[in-house]
């Protein structure tokens, strides 16, 4: 029955997550287990509940639409296990009617009554996932969304130290109190066992935790998770005295469990918080020139050309001339055994845009880019900030522009040869970090440059 259920739900979950993966980094597959209380909630009007430990196991799928945000869903198995007792002496009566036709009161009561309630799921999570930047050895990572929960095994067993039951008649006024063979009388040691059926259970779900980098798309990771439920799971409300009547005698009487009580517990919602641990492992998207990434050619916009003038005296004071110290194209310090020399020196090495507001890469520059471009492939595990920098000419949005177009610029071939998105973030720096002062015209071409940043950690 279930079957017809689940098989639409996953279909389902599994289309809608390619519909938003333009630029989607890669998919990530993962097994997890975990364990903390897990039982339903209720209120037991005649006693006390408790939730018990239980566990979750389950495989996901992630398919990332940025290098922070994804959609998961997967399929989990879940146990809930929850401890209701009844008060001692508490008593429950319900009509019936023998095996003569006369209709009585059936009356049952125990003392140190007990109810250990037994669920087995099948849940199929859906929700949004968040981390932060990949490409470093350990992450935060969170997800919020939804659980759909299917109850497949559901059981309950009791015992008593001691429970008995009578029959009141009450056109005879009489209450018969020891007859056995009837179904009256009582028992001590009592035990019994029988099934609920459930309803299917909607929960908010969130987890967040850290992940660690074990390999170039693979990690171990752990965290919180807290599931809880929206509906009432309980089918109908029942009309039972704890024990259901048999005139074949006083042991055949089967226990009808604390839920088809009436009024015994209200609503009852599915809940689990714990700890989690598990294994991811991607499987970086197949690479393709994409389109809505490359954003059309800046056209090259002439840069204000200077006003010249005589050159000035030479200073009498220490302040008269503002020398803005060079800031060194110099990528984050990476280990030795990753990269070497040669790879380093290559990553210092600018990418030049020798002529005012040029934001297309020259031959020399696709030369160049190509060889941060080898060192890429040749390190999966390596990001990149791609920074665009400007000479002083022009004004400071026109030069914020003209950055960012640079550092996109070198970004999107990076891409179209076949580089994951997610490994280079391009940025503007504008005319704020010179290579050399602006100076001349020969230290202004220096300076209108992209360069590679390998960022820390």
């Amino acid at each position: 029955m279930y079957i017809k259920i689940i098989l639409p739900v996953l279909i389902s979950a599994c289309a809608c997550c390619p519909a938003v993966t333009v630029n989607a980094q890669h998919n990530e597959f993962s097994l997890y287990a975990g364990g903390g209380q897990h039982g339903l909630q209720y209120d037991n009007t005649y006693g006390t509940v408790s939730i018990k430990p239980g566990f979750l196991a389950g495989v996901g799928y992630t398919r990332f639409f940025s290098s922070h945000w994804g959609i998961r869903t997967g399929l989990e198995a879940g146990y809930y296990h929850t401890r209701a007792k009844l008060n001692a002496g508490t008593a429950f009566a319900t009509n019936y009617v023998d095996s003569e036709g006369d209709g009585f009161e059936y009356r049952v009561k125990a003392n140190g009554y007990q109810e250990d309630q037994k669920v087995y799921t099948v849940n199929i999570p859906l929700q949004l996932y968040f981390q932060t930047p990949a490409g470093t050895k350990q992450q935060f990572y969170a997800l919020a969304g939804g659980k759909l929960g299917i109850p497949f095994s559901q059981t309950y067993s009791t015992r008593a130290d001691e429970i008995s039951t009578a029959g009141y008649y009450p056109n005879l006024h009489l209450e018969i109190t020891d007859l056995p063979v009837h179904g009256f009388g009582k028992q001590s040691g009592w035990t019994g066992s029988g099934d609920n059926d459930w309803k299917l259970s909607f929960s908010l779900a969130a987890e967040a935790g850290l992940r660690f980098r074990i390999s170039p798309g693979s990690y171990l990771y752990t965290g919180a998770y807290i599931d809880y439920g929206l509906n009432n799971i309980k089918k109908s409300e029942g009309n039972a005295a704890l024990l259901a009547y048999d005139p074949n005698g006083l042991t055949a009487s089967k226990p009808t469990g604390l839920f088809a009580i009436e009024g015994a517990t209200g609503d009852v919602r599915m809940i689990a918080y714990g700890l989690k641990l598990g294994f991811t492992f991607g499987s970086k998207s197949k690479t393709t020139t994409p389109t809505a990434v490359v954003p059309p050619p800046v056209q090259p916009m002439p840069e204000p050309v200077p006003v010249v003038t005589a050159p000035a005296p030479p200073p009498m004071q220490s302040d008269t001339v503002k020398v803005i110290p060079p800031v060194p194209d110099t990528p984050a310090t990476v280990p030795t055994a990753a990269l070497t020399k040669s790879e380093l020196q290559e990553l210092k090495t600018p990418v030049a845009f020798s002529q005012k507001g040029d934001t297309t890469l020259s031959a020399a520059a696709q030369a160049q880019t190509d060889k941060v471009i080898a060192i890429l492939q040749a390190h999966p595990e390596l990001a990149l900030e791609i920074q665009g920098h400007t000479c002083d000419v022009g004004t400071d949005v026109v030069n914020e522009r003209i950055g960012g177009a640079r550092a996109k610029a070198v970004a999107n071939y990076i891409i179209q040869k076949g580089i994951d998105p997610s490994r280079v973030q391009p940025v503007s720096k504008a005319d704020r970090e010179p290579l050399v002062p602006n100076t001349s015209e020969s230290n202004r071409k220096q300076n209108r440059r992209v360069v590679f940043i390998v960022p820390a950690g």
